[in-house]
């Protein structure tokens, strides 16, 4: 019969205070060692092309389709693999593009809010309208308190949404009567269009 060896002694105290967590400490091989920062990969882009085709009996056709690639260098090719890949390679075609459009990704979109203001809740019962414009739209006044701005910045950032802010229109400009530092908070966190309650008044002849 073997004697069994004795536990080893571990340090997960000390583990703690370095800031690792207990779950990632291996028993009995030391502390883990730390990784080493990888090379980003790079986005997959979105482009609409349009390309000519021409096949080894002289016939030709356009057409247009949607890649999805990491590269512009790469279209050729992963039209190749979704359209022609099983055709026999002494009889594939030549491929040309006539265009390729970029499509940017679509912003991010705050939610709407309506329950946590009471001032939102009443202005929706007084037909208030609930719509989304462009920041670039309204008439947007300079920050205030730098509190209130970094208060909304953190809740918008953790629920990606926000009350409304109430505004009015002069002359086609929207004014802000609430909610200066919820726009510049969205504005700061990327967003290009947030939700408003306005209240259009009818033109009487």
């Amino acid at each position: 019969m073997t004697k069994r060896k004795s536990p080893i002694k571990h340090k997960v105290n000390s583990h703690r205070r370095n800031g690792k967590s207990v779950d990632s400490y291996l028993r009995g091989k030391g502390f883990p060692k730390i990784a080493e920062p990888t090379v980003p990969i790079p986005e997959i882009k979105h482009y609409v092309v349009r390309y000519r085709t021409t096949w080894k009996d002289g016939r030709t056709n356009v057409d247009s389709t949607n890649v999805f690639v990491r590269s512009e260098k790469n279209i050729i090719q992963d039209i190749f693999k979704k359209h022609y890949s099983h055709i026999q390679p002494h009889k594939q075609p030549k491929i040309e593009i006539i265009k390729a459009k970029f499509q940017p990704p679509p912003k991010p979109r705050l939610r709407a809010l309506l329950d946590i203001d009471n001032r939102t809740r009443f202005r929706l019962k007084r037909g208030y309208i609930l719509e989304y414009i462009k920041i670039s739209d309204i008439d947007l006044p300079p920050i205030r308190k730098k509190l209130r701005f970094d208060d909304n910045y953190k809740k918008m950032k953790a629920t990606k949404g926000m009350p409304p802010a109430h505004l009015y229109l002069v002359r086609g400009k929207y004014k802000i009567e609430d909610g200066v530092h919820k726009i510049h908070a969205a504005k700061a966190l990327g967003y290009d269009r947030v939700p408003i309650l306005i209240k259009y008044r009818r033109l009487v002849n």
